[in-house]
């Protein structure tokens, strides 16, 4: 007997529990959860990414307590809210490479040709991967903004300064998980397009927090094309939803000035969503085409 007829169809085994199944979008998302897990970096980037929340939150807030608790006034809310929000950024940014782990990381290991074997339609397994960690970005953020703010409040109460609370926390909170989403989609097309975890981790904190803060200094120094474009990156987007940010709004242009900033136009609501979805969609779209359209190695 040859060596070819003796792997015949018949006399290899077939897995009855195989038999009749389709590769559906939800059997590929089942399967995405489990990779997700399997992974010991996700557990260690998403603790880190919330002990680094909670500690910002708790440091800063008890310096500011001890310094302020004396006098016997409150913290506002939207000091709370500035408080809940330090470690955000940070946070969101080992969240995004949690996901480019998973993306990126396929190919630098080669298992993405296994990947896309069991499933041949490459959209489903990109599109799986999206939804996933898009809802855990968003679920992350507005939980572990949610506990640092509450660590916060107790921290301020521990100085004896207090606290105040307010229902536009609950806001807060969910604008915090959008920003997370925002930041974990860019990564997610960035990494699709470069393959590569590194690169696509590197250029996200540099575009987002690199440029964006150098671009808002030169803002406030009163250029106003700069401030234009500072606006409208993904992080002004987003703070420009917060209600904590539209205390300013009713403030005069000497009220500013004479806080030490400089006035820029403020955003429309129409303007801050277009802007949210286009740091979404393009960056996705073109990872997509990239996933479909490139050869597997």
């Amino acid at each position: 007997m040859s060596v070819q007829g003796a792997y015949t169809r018949d006399t290899v085994p077939e897995n009855p529990s195989l038999a009749g199944a389709r590769v559906t979008f939800w059997r590929v998302l089942r399967s995405e959860w489990r990779k997700l897990w399997s992974l010991r970096s996700a557990t260690i980037l998403l603790l880190s990414g919330a002990v680094v929340m909670v500690l910002f939150s708790a440091g800063v807030s008890f310096a500011i307590g001890s310094q302020a608790g004396e006098y016997e006034v409150k913290a506002p809310w939207f000091l709370v809210a500035q408080m809940g929000g330090l470690g955000l950024q940070i946070g969101a940014l080992l969240v995004a490479a949690n996901a480019v782990v998973q993306l990126a990381g396929e190919y630098t290991t080669h298992t993405a040709v296994s990947s896309y074997s069991a499933v041949p339609r490459r959209g489903l397994v990109y599109g799986a991967k999206v939804l996933l960690h898009a809802v855990l970005g968003f679920v992350f953020g507005t939980a572990m903004y949610a506990l640092a703010s509450l660590v916060s409040a107790l921290a301020f109460n521990l100085t004896g300064m207090g606290a105040q609370s307010d229902g536009r926390m609950l806001n807060e909170a969910l604008i915090s998980g959008l920003y997370v989403m925002v930041i974990v989609c860019m990564a997610l097309g960035l990494g699709a397009l470069m393959r590569n975890t590194t690169g696509a981790v590197v250029t996200v904190a540099v575009f987002v927090y690199v440029i964006s803060n150098v671009l808002v200094g030169l803002a406030f120094m009163g250029n106003k094309f700069v401030g234009w474009i500072s606006n409208h990156l993904p992080t002004a987007a987003v703070d420009a939803l917060r209600p904590s940010a539209s205390l300013l709004s009713g403030a005069t242009t000497e009220d500013i000035e004479a806080a030490g900033m400089t006035a820029v136009d403020r955003l429309a609501t129409w303007d801050v969503w277009l802007m949210i979805g286009f740091w979404v969609i393009v960056p996705l779209v073109l990872g997509y085409v990239a996933t479909v359209r490139r050869a597997v190695r």
